[in-house]
């Protein structure tokens, strides 16, 4: 196996849907009807918002939060700034 690659997706901040619940829409984004192809596998993204120790900033999506650091075997993922809020960002695939 040799050395990974890094490959950039750079997606406007106006792509990013908001589907929070209704105390905090921005709490959950979502990119539809985009879709990431992943070595023919259709993908979805979505990003949480989190708090400066990375639990989420509602807790109605800590569930998901602990999804990924469960995959990610406890080690916290990196935050992406969004409209000036940090998220978490996670691929799905689709069907």
């Amino acid at each position: 196996m040799g050395s990974p690659q890094t490959f950039g997706i750079d997606i406007p901040e106006d792509a990013w849907a908001e589907t929070g619940m209704d105390g905090d829409p921005s709490a959950r984004l979502h990119i539809g009807p985009l879709q990431l192809m992943i070595a023919g596998l259709p993908m979805h993204l979505d990003a949480f918002a989190v708090d400066a120790e990375g639990n989420a900033a509602d807790a109605t999506f800590q569930e998901e939060i602990e999804a990924i650091l469960a995959l990610r075997q406890g080690d916290r993922p990196d935050h992406a700034i969004i409209r000036g809020r940090n998220y978490v960002t996670v691929a799905y695939p689709i069907g």
